[in-house]
């Protein structure tokens, strides 16, 4: 162990790739709070604390709440137990399994309840996938050279590294994902009994952490019928078969969730409910769009996306404030920089589809590498395929955290080939293939330190701007908020100062504001209730604070 060690630090490649894997460990750990949370976050930031959406709509609807009120919901609360995390996703998000918050229970109870240390949660787990994605590309290609690379290009993974910073279970379904295939190998190869039951753990903790886990497992199925299918392995009744041996093992992680699963079966119409906001229409150019947005933002991701839909039709903020002040210098200094981006984008795409196509006819050089495409493939289609045709939008950028496994499969892919390609014998090719690698990790070191500057992101730019909220109201005192009763109610007591009082509506016409109020604001940063017109109508003035911030100042 100790030679190999050495060896490996002799050898310049390993070294400038461990010195890649090191800065991805070290910016995943920096700027945890920098991000305002908001939006999917503040829902884990509900059910851990064992408390439901239901019962603070309830509590906070139509009525003025102090700070201090709002904090009791924020984390851990001695006044509630595990069990009451259970009921409470049981009851508000069936749809989702709840492995996650109860592990993000015992560590905020063990190390705190602040914004950094639940992000540090995930931060932690994700650390994992390097050592897991260095083992299934051995497993895969038993090459360290590639394994190493594909660890680097994980590391400098711009939209790994904002997944890797949420309050949410992302990071350990990236673990289980890779953990669970890696494992499969290692079972099919040595066909212990030790390995397989490991599997079969592996795809329980997979279920119990995010239900579409599902899809890793058909990915594993098709991989079992196609080695079925090419005489690799045969079904023969006996404890001792492989394929049998799959079998049980996929069996039991499967009934391992029986218990959630009757749970969803009990609040079915609150599930659907929760994921009706994937069933709507794209067009196909959208569709494909953002297909090619996601694939290629694993690599190197800008902040800011094109308008996929035809004007007038806007998805994102024209403003891109939410992006490191120097990035905004360069973007409005050099309006053609924008186009270069993209360009780079397609570029990247190219590179994609040109690895997922060599992938497929170099099989033959290793017996499981042929499995990878199938890690690829089948989750992907499951997404698309709907979407397709018009039924979801599983697929696209509204969804890409569903896509986690894909991407990181990818990235394994693009190693491969980007390895294989540095290795010829052509010294023209492998030339330009350690040009294309070099190109490839600097554009994920740069895009990489932007994400972790920045306050928001393309995906998740809502609420961005809500610390200038903040330092506006906090300028008052005993400010009183007027706002709709929404996620946005947790990102509050985070930010603003414990004098203030917030008033959440659900219904405008039960609006009633005392007459002892005096410094009010009114913030509706999504205009979905026309609370405006309401306070016109009661004798209110208004003026307009900042627009762009939803931000208006109420007077008698």
């Amino acid at each position: 162990m100790k030679s190999l060690v050495n060896n490996l630090l002799r050898n310049p490649y390993y070294i400038f790739l461990f010195l890649l894997l090191a800065f991805g460990i070290l910016i995943r750990c920096y700027n945890l709070d920098y991000k305002v949370i908001a939006g999917d976050e503040s829902h884990t930031i509900i059910y851990t604390s064992g408390m439901s959406r239901t019962a603070l709509e309830q509590d906070l609807s139509d009525r003025v709440t102090t700070m201090e009120h709002l904090r009791s919901y924020l984390f851990y609360s001695p006044h509630t137990s595990y069990v009451d995390t259970l009921k409470s996703l049981a009851q508000d998000e069936p749809q989702h399994t709840p492995l996650h918050y109860l592990l993000a229970r015992v560590w905020i109870k063990t190390f705190g309840s602040t914004i950094t240390i639940a992000r540090g949660l995930s931060v932690f787990i994700g650390l994992f996938t390097f050592p897991l994605v260095y083992w299934l590309c051995m497993e895969l290609f038993e090459s360290r050279k590639t394994a190493w690379l594909a660890v680097a290009l994980v590391a400098v993974s711009p939209l790994l590294l904002i997944f890797s910073q949420e309050t949410r279970m992302y990071s350990l379904w990236a673990v289980a994902f890779l953990l669970s295939s890696a494992l499969l190998l290692r079972a099919l190869k040595s066909n212990r009994l030790a390995w397989w039951t490991a599997y079969a753990v592996s795809l329980s903790i997979g279920l119990y952490t995010f239900m579409v886990f599902s899809f890793i497992i058909t990915a594993h199925f098709a991989y079992m019928i196609y080695r079925i299918i090419e005489g690799k392995n045969t079904i023969k009744f006996g404890s001792g078969n492989a394929v049998m041996r799959y079998a049980i093992s996929t069996a039991i992680g499967i009934i391992s969730l029986t218990p959630w699963l009757f749970t969803l079966y009990q609040n079915y119409d609150k599930a659907t409910t929760n994921l009706g906001w994937l069933d709507h229409k794209e067009s196909i150019g959208f569709i494909v769009k953002s297909w090619a947005l996601n694939f290629t933002s694993t690599f190197a991701d800008f902040g800011f996306v094109p308008n996929l839909k035809p004007p007038p039709v806007s998805m994102y903020p024209e403003s891109l404030h939410y992006l490191p002040s120097w990035f905004q210098f360069l973007l409005g200094s050099y309006p053609g920089l924008a186009s270069v981006l993209y360009v780079t984008k397609i570029l990247i795409s190219a590179l994609i589809l040109y690895s997922l196509y060599y992938l497929y006819v170099r099989r033959g050089m290793y017996e499981y590498s042929i499995f990878l495409i199938f890690l690829i493939l089948v989750p992907f289609a499951i997404l698309a395929i709907p979407d397709l045709l018009g039924n979801g939008v599983g697929s696209t950028i509204y969804s890409v955290r569903y896509s986690i496994p894909v991407l990181i499969g990818v990235l394994i892919a693009v190693a491969y080939t980007l390895k294989s390609h540095m290795d010829k014998r052509k010294s023209i090719i492998a030339c330009m293939f350690r040009f294309v690698t070099a190109i490839i990790l600097l554009l994920g070191i740069t895009t990489s330190i932007i994400a972790v500057n920045s306050e928001g992101w393309w995906y998740r730019h809502y609420l961005y701007n809500f610390r200038e909220v903040a330092a506006i109201i906090n300028q008052e005192d005993n400010a009183l908020v007027i706002t709709p009763l929404g996620g946005q109610v947790l990102t509050f007591p985070h930010y603003l100062n414990p004098g203030v009082r917030m008033y959440a509506v659900t219904d405008a016409a039960s609006l009633n504001i005392s007459e002892d109020e005096k410094n009010i604001y009114l913030y509706e940063p999504y205009h979905r209730m026309n609370l405006q017109h309401k306070l016109r109508t009661d004798g209110m003035r208004i003026e307009v604070v900042d627009e762009d911030l939803g931000l208006w100042r109420i007077y008698r």
